[in-house]
């Protein structure tokens, strides 16, 4: 269902049709809470490829990474090799000099960091060419206001989302019993929307040798 539909069963449900503006803001507040609940498979972004700039040890996100929640992971293409998420002051550890404008490490990019308040996409070492490197990442759900927008959150999970405006809705008629029912609803059934994407194949582990085919700059007991 749209945003339209939704709000128009919540307010069914709560025998309110005067709440619509705030169902919008109830909509797009029980969408993040739901989607940050998990690592559902239905967030992740399909790959992206970026080009490094020679000598500058970050890339502008906004233009790559629309609505990026959380890293998942990175490729070097060029290496080929598997590149690690290292938080900023981690690498700062690593390499004191990363951050000065002259002395600092550079060549082919192992480790990366998401500056997601800053827009920026942090790279270690500071690339000396060009390289082209892949990113898969969850999504976070953008925010909607039109009555037509589809919802972030899968189609079968919106009877989620419409418990989890009901419970707010409840709340604002200060009628706590039924907020507290359909709160009930809506986190037994983020519960079980978690254990369903835990079972798909994806989810479950899958043992296999190395193939050599690149190195994995994951793995904590690597040299960097």
């Amino acid at each position: 269902m749209n945003l339209g539909t939704l709000k128009t069963h919540v307010m069914n449900r709560v025998g309110n049709d005067a709440i619509t503006a705030i169902l919008t803001e109830f909509c797009n507040q029980i969408q993040y809470d739901f989607a940050s609940r998990y690592h559902f498979s239905w967030r992740m972004a399909l790959p992206v490829t970026v080009n490094t700039i020679a000598n500058q040890n970050y890339l502008n996100t906004s233009a790559y990474f629309p609505n990026l929640g959380d890293p998942w992971d990175a490729v070097n293409k060029n290496t080929p090799a598997k590149m690690a998420y290292t938080p900023n002051w981690n690498i700062n550890f690593n390499d004191p000099t990363w951050i000065q404008s002259s002395g600092y490490r550079t060549g082919s990019p192992t480790n990366y960091s998401f500056d997601i308040a800053n827009n920026r996409l942090w790279l270690y070492p500071v690339p000396d060419q060009a390289y082209a490197l892949q990113f898969q990442y969850l999504q976070n759900p953008p925010e909607i206001s039109n009555t037509s927008s589809t919802l972030f959150i899968p189609s079968k999970y919106h009877y989620i989302v419409a418990a989890g405006m009901e419970s707010l809705a409840w709340q604002m008629d200060e009628d706590l019993a039924s907020s507290g029912a359909a709160n009930q609803r809506y986190e037994a059934g983020i519960a079980r929307a978690i254990e369903e994407d835990q079972q798909l194949p994806d989810s479950q582990p899958i043992f296999q040798t190395l193939n050599g085919g690149y190195v994995d700059y994951s793995n904590p007991f690597s040299d960097i």
